[in-house]
């Protein structure tokens, strides 16, 4: 899994103003040189993309659309590098021309070709957002109605941002080269900053950041399918995976579910024990699917939810699918769901759902609570 950081470079050079987006911008450029990406592709709109001439051969010949640049190069993506470049980063330079159709569908292709690499890469949509006449982002004017599209969407649900109107998408040249970067790997949107000067809508944000967390559950599912002891295996240096904390491990088959199993509390002596435990116990005992094989882990990708400490509500007012799973419990029996899934919009659906897993009936009185968890992806 080479395709290590994806996210959301605001265009350079910003206004003394954005102090916030310039302490993003730094901590997206420490993370791109802390997971040591050797490449980093830049998704950006034609009209950014000066002409530049190499006779460098292309480092990915299936994706034509990529082209190596050089660092030196004029222009807003030059200054991009050069950022990068001054935050410690030592790679070399790709960029794609985002297309006005088929954005995710090229990101899920450059998603595909840079796993399949040997040396990590990073990928960044890099543009601007327009907010509307004189700055201030009004809601009323079409980049401001944009701009509050695509922060929802990045918070909330990105199946917002799918779609938009042609008529909001003037005088911006981010939007195209967002939905290449969603759709190069599946992560947790986080928007790191956001402000609106002088007419334009400065956006730092991270869509996917490898972690050792999941990569560690990865090594627990390949060993367990070996037939090898997880006693073996090498805990990396993360001092999460040695506090005690509760998880779910998620496992899906090319986007489809194939096991989910985990603890609401801690029940052994740190992260990484659980991770062991909760890894092997998704690809073997959940009931609803068939053992994991040794064939499937290509196919497979992990995540792993680590939960925070359960808070007890009084209704639906206190729920947030978005920000909040959610324990259901009724005499001996619980459901839970995890934050943040698919296809569930509201606290009263989460209810439902938790409710029917549970085998709960909707007449009974029940108690609730709620708890925030940080997933992970590999």
């Amino acid at each position: 899994m080479s395709l290590v950081y994806v996210g959301i470079f605001p265009q350079l050079p910003l206004p003394a103003q954005a102090s916030q987006t310039a302490e993003a911008v730094t901590e997206i450029a420490a993370a791109i040189t802390a997971l040591a990406a050797r490449h980093v592709v830049v998704a950006a709109d034609a009209r950014i993309l000066p002409c530049a001439e190499t006779a460098e051969p292309a480092q990915w010949p299936a994706l034509r659309e990529i082209t190596p640049w050089p660092l030196s190069a004029p222009g807003a993506v030059g200054l991009l590098f050069t950022a990068l470049r001054q935050a410690g980063w030592q790679g070399r330079a790709h960029v794609t021309a985002a297309p006005a159709e088929g954005g995710e569908a090229l990101g899920r292709a450059i998603g595909n070709v840079l796993n399949d690499d040997s040396d990590p890469c990073a990928l960044l949509a890099y543009g601007r957002l327009a907010c509307g006449p004189g700055g201030g982002g009004s809601e009323s004017a079409p980049g401001g109605r944009l701009a509050q599209i695509v922060l929802q969407g990045l918070k909330r649900d990105t199946v917002l941002l799918r779609g938009v109107p042609s008529h909001l998408l003037e005088e911006q040249n981010l939007y195209n080269a967002l939905l290449v970067a969603l759709g190069a790997r599946e992560g947790e949107p986080r928007v790191l900053a956001y402000e609106s000067l002088a007419g334009a809508g400065y956006l730092a944000a991270e869509i996917y950041r490898s972690s050792p967390v999941a990569r560690f559950a990865r090594a627990c599912l390949i060993h367990h399918l070996a037939g090898r002891s997880l006693d073996d295996l090498i805990i990396p240096e993360e001092p999460l995976l040695r506090e005690p904390a509760a998880c779910f491990v998620t496992l899906k088959k090319e986007g489809d579910l194939r096991g989910c199993i985990g603890t609401v509390i801690p029940t052994r002596a740190d992260l990484a024990a659980e991770i062991k435990h909760n890894t092997v116990a998704a690809a073997t005992q959940d009931p609803r699917f068939w053992p994991v094989t040794a064939d499937e882990p290509p196919l497979i990708s992990i995540s792993v939810d680590v939960l925070g400490p359960m808070e007890a509500v009084g209704g639906l007012n206190e729920l947030d699918p978005f920000e909040y799973g959610v324990v259901v419990r009724c005499r001996g029996k619980s459901g839970i769901l995890l934050p943040r899934l698919e296809g569930i919009e509201d606290a009263r659906q989460q209810v439902d759902i938790a409710r029917q897993k549970a085998g709960i009936w909707p007449e009974e009185a029940i108690e609730l609570r709620r708890f925030r968890a940080a997933r992970y992806h590999e």
